[in-house]
């Protein structure tokens, strides 16, 4: 649980050291192979702000600290290889291997901070043979940040919600080509493909979006 709760005073702090002009990123990206092993990764992405030529952002330790607390907490878990840590200017980030769901399932529970509350979503994502489920946390989100006494996240800065500059996305591929999507409205044109992309903001969230998908393929 410390973990998770260091997440949420980045995220707190994020909005203290930008120039509410840009967006923040936050990017997970997985990919399943035939076997039910795969990979995954989750970014947070800087960019246009640290490269800002007028404006050089103090980004806060917890920031960058995050990738090495995550890498070590799901190193030596077995079934998870291959732990990388990104820290560089404008980003920060961490990715694994995982050989089946069982590891991918420990994997996850480390990086959210919920070892010991697993049961609040069990099996919020959810690898099989031939489908792969993602469940919807957007509600937790919007419990945990509306629960934050004053929370810059529900502010707004000359007008613009604050909540709308940062933007989630998840992207996961598939081993066989996708025959259906559902629980997501913001998924298109992905049947046929071997990809899907959700595409979000923190704004919509909070207005009730749906965070889930379901993709048989």
């Amino acid at each position: 649980m410390q973990l998770y709760n260091k997440f949420k005073v980045v995220f707190s702090l994020f909005i203290l050291i930008f120039t509410f002009t840009s967006c923040i990123e936050l990017e997970e990206h997985i990919i399943i192979n035939n076997d039910r092993s795969g990979s995954y990764a989750i970014l947070l992405d800087l960019g246009i702000i640290s490269n800002n030529p007028f404006y050089t952002p103090n980004i806060p330790d917890g920031v960058k600290e995050f990738p090495d607390i995550i890498k070590n907490a799901i190193n030596g878990i077995d079934g998870i290889s291959d732990v990388k840590a990104v820290s560089t200017k404008s980003k920060y980030g961490v990715s694994f291997k995982f050989k089946n769901h069982k590891a991918f399932k420990k994997g996850l529970l480390e990086i959210s901070g919920l070892k010991n509350y697993g049961f609040i979503i069990p099996n919020y994502i959810k690898v099989g043979k031939h489908r792969f489920v993602k469940k919807n946390i957007g509600y937790i989100i919007k419990q945990q940040i509306q629960s934050q006494k004053d929370s810059p996240l529900l502010e707004e800065y000359m007008g613009m919600k604050i909540a709308d500059l940062i933007k989630i996305s998840s992207i996961i591929e598939t081993p066989n080509k996708i025959k259906s999507v559902k629980r997501n409205v913001t998924v298109s044109n992905a049947k046929g493909t071997n990809s899907v992309k959700i595409k979000t903001t923190l704004s919509d969230i909070l207005n009730g979006a749906e965070t889930g998908v379901l993709i048989k393929y």
